[in-house]
């Protein structure tokens, strides 16, 4: 008797791994795929500016397009995800940061907590580098069961993030993120396909300036690869 339910249990767990490494070899590949596609990617849009190179860019973009030329927002993606330095609303006449927070990358194939994976096509749920233009709050206020500000973007660099508005990428806020910084945050794939999630006492006061500014702010949104 007890061998016959030894061998019983053999069976179902032979059954079991028979239903399964299909579905793990599936996410294995895609998984593989992804990280291939986000190196690609990260070749073609990945940059190695200096912080001031960056903030002098930035003052000469807003300036030439007709945006915003006190704030910019800048999201560093070599930073830990926990790291308040990761996003950051800089404020070009000052010269300083004003605000800062921690910031959530795209749950998407290829990512972990620890490392982004990055990607422009529909679907993939990943980040995407480049500069955005703030295009007024988004008209939900919700994402997932959180109600938060919530602020729509649209890419501005091409195939970098020509795909941003339509796959809805926002700046919108996450509770749980406020105290846990220093450490990567988990993520979470009904929290972020791609968004910039922040901590939502952060985007409260971010959708304040944004709202009353009676133009577009540039966000840049950068990783360097080496």
């Amino acid at each position: 008797m007890k061998r016959k339910t030894l061998l019983l249990s053999i069976l179902a767990l032979v059954l079991v791994a028979g239903l399964l490494a299909p579905v793990c070899w599936r996410q294995w590949r895609l998984a593989r795929q992804a990280e291939r596609s986000s190196a690609v990617y990260l070749a073609r849009y990945g940059d190695s500016l200096t912080f001031q190179q960056r903030v002098d860019e930035a003052r000469r973009y807003t300036a030439s397009h007709g945006l915003n030329t006190q704030y910019v927002i800048l999201v560093d993606f070599n930073k830990p995800s926990g790291d308040p330095a990761r996003f950051r609303l800089y404020d070009l006449e000052a010269r300083k940061t004003v605000l800062s927070s921690t910031c959530m990358h795209g749950a998407g194939a290829g990512s972990t907590d620890s490392r982004p994976a990055f990607s422009n096509r529909p679907g993939s749920n990943n980040s995407c580098l480049g500069k955005f233009h703030t295009a007024g709050r988004h008209t939900t206020g919700r994402v997932g069961r959180y109600r938060t500000p919530s602020i729509n973007l649209v890419g501005k660099s091409g195939r970098a993030n020509s795909n941003a508005r339509s796959r809805s990428i926002l700046i919108h806020g996450w509770a749980e993120n406020a105290g846990r910084r220093g450490s990567h945050l988990r993520l979470n794939p009904r929290l972020s396909q791609g968004c910039f999630a922040i901590e939502s006492s952060k985007v409260r006061r971010l959708n304040e300036i944004v709202t009353a500014s009676d133009r577009p702010i540039l966000l840049w949104a950068y990783h360097n690869p080496t």
